[in-house]
């Protein structure tokens, strides 16, 4: 029962050192910021469970029978020496994560978390360009319905203009029509009024005729 409880120790071991050897031989060199800090220390908790394991094997190597004894402990002095070097590995990241926190701190001063100023900026100038951008399309809309009406307006002056020539030209041709029909009518009148004239005259020369 006790070389069984040994050997799943050994396995989620294995397991574990698998993962933390994963973590920082490749994710960590890759990763920045607080997101590194994240990391590392999810990979401080897989080595305190690791910890925890040794200890179960410790505990259940003091039980087993004489026979598995030193060939237990041999696995166990193998699995807590990994420990201790992925132990070191880990610390030496973490002592580097330090070092570069304080060299950027350094180098940008003591304002605070450079990458929250940064996202900051970025923020600040996305929005500034934006406001510019809805500004540029608002004046776009404006001179657009300024143009359609003056457009409109200059369409509708153009209308006018036509139509008060078309009347003016009316005008002209009633105008020339009132006149001809003057002068027709002062003709007429003129041509009736000697019309009766004459036809007095002769009845005057007809009536003294018959009257002598």
């Amino acid at each position: 029962m006790s070389s069984e409880r040994f050997e799943n120790c050994c396995e989620d071991l294995a397991f574990l050192f698998k993962e933390v050897d994963k973590t920082i031989n490749i994710t960590i060199p890759k990763e920045s910021g607080e997101q590194r800090k994240n990391t590392i220390r999810k990979t401080q908790k897989k080595l305190d469970e690791v910890k925890y394991l040794l200890n179960d094997l410790d505990a259940e190597l003091q039980q087993a029978p004489a026979s598995y004894r030193n060939q237990m402990s041999s696995k166990a002095r193998s699995l807590r020496r990994e420990y201790e070097q992925y132990k070191y590995k880990l610390n030496d990241v973490t002592t580097s994560n330090s070092s570069m926190a304080a060299g950027r701190e350094q180098l940008f001063g003591n304002s605070g978390d450079t990458a929250i100023e940064r996202a900051e900026l970025d923020y600040r100038a996305k929005l500034i360009q934006g406001n510019e951008t809805l500004n540029r399309a608002s004046e776009s809309v404006a001179r657009s319905q300024r143009v359609a009406a003056e457009t409109d307006l200059g369409d509708q002056r153009e209308s006018l203009v036509r139509t008060r020539d078309t009347l003016t030209g009316t005008n002209q041709e009633l105008g020339k029509s009132r006149r001809l029909i003057s002068t027709i009518g002062r003709r007429f009148l003129q041509y009736t009024t000697g019309s009766l004239q004459t036809n007095c005259c002769w009845d005057s020369l007809s009536y003294w005729k018959w009257v002598s």
